[in-house]
C-alpha cells in the first residue's frame, strides 16, 4: 500500500501488491476503481495518463476542478 506521504512523481495510480488492479495514491487505500478520481476517459481527454508519472496528484487538482467523479 502506498505511504501516506508521496512524492509529487508518483503516479496516481500504481500496480497493487495483492491483486491484479491498481491502487490509488491520492485515495490512500483504495483501488483505482472505488476511489474519487476521475475515471480513465476523464484523464485522457485531458491528456493525462494517471499509469505514469504525469498523473499525479497536481495533474489530479488541474482535471477535477468542477468535475464529476466516477464514483
Amino acid at each position: 500500500m502506498p505511504r501516506k506521504t508521496r512524492s509529487p512523481s508518483v503516479p496516481a495510480w500504481v500496480p497493487c501488491e495483492c491483486c491484479e488492479d491498481f491502487l490509488c495514491t491520492i485515495h490512500f487505500g483504495k483501488h483505482a476503481y472505488e476511489c474519487r478520481c476521475p475515471s480513465i476517459d476523464t484523464w485522457a481527454k485531458k491528456g493525462i495518463n494517471p499509469y505514469l508519472e504525469g498523473g499525479n496528484l497536481k495533474n489530479y487538482n488541474l482535471i477535477t476542478k468542477n468535475q464529476t467523479t466516477h464514483e
